[in-house]
């Protein structure tokens, strides 16, 4: 995972983590749910000493932030600020190290700070096709031009599932036959 600032979502765990606990969330999950949903995916995160603590902060701000911090959550957080475990990753470099202690700070006074309410977090929309790999779809332009879209696959990601395809090169009048 990379690291590319102090900040607490300066780094693609942390990052992961804030949108995966939102999509659990928004699918339905309590946070004790959406929790142990994490633990168990990045179970492997969890006994690096450089990733922990950026799973356990990222964890904890996006909990707080959207008014679901988990007791047992917080106190890990608090726990990995109080005895800068975290700066064990910035030891290098002094200036970083200020900088992040910094961060912590002010992410301790807000983890010990009142909560906000609950927010709502929308379930997230999954793209979705009929389209299946082998199809050639003919598309008519504003120009009244035909253009056929082969597909060659579908690709599926967190956002869903959409097809891959290839433009077919075919400039002769009519519509292809199944052989051309």
């Amino acid at each position: 995972m990379g690291t590319w600032g102090t900040a607490i979502f300066s780094n693609d765990l942390a990052s992961d983590i804030r949108s995966e606990f939102k999509d659990h969330i928004g699918n339905g999950l309590t946070p004790e749910e959406a929790t142990s949903a994490l633990l168990e995916e990045y179970r492997s995160d969890l006994d690096d000493p450089d990733e922990a603590p950026a799973f356990w902060l990222g964890l904890a701000a996006t909990q707080w932030k959207l008014g679901r911090l988990l007791p047992s959550v917080c106190a890990r957080a608090l726990a990995i600020i109080d005895s800068g475990e975290d700066l064990l990753r910035w030891e290098e470099d002094q200036k970083l190290i200020a900088k992040r202690k910094v961060v912590l700070l002010k992410l301790r006074e807000q983890l010990v700070a009142q909560m906000p309410l609950p927010k709502r977090i929308p379930k997230r929309f999954l793209n979705t096709t009929d389209w299946r790999k082998g199809e050639v779809i003919q598309y008519r332009a504003s120009d009244d031009s035909i253009h056929y879209l082969h597909v060659i696959g579908l690709h599926t990601d967190r956002g869903g599932t959409a097809p891959v395809v290839q433009v077919l090169d075919w400039r002769f009048d009519g519509t292809p036959n199944q052989s051309e």
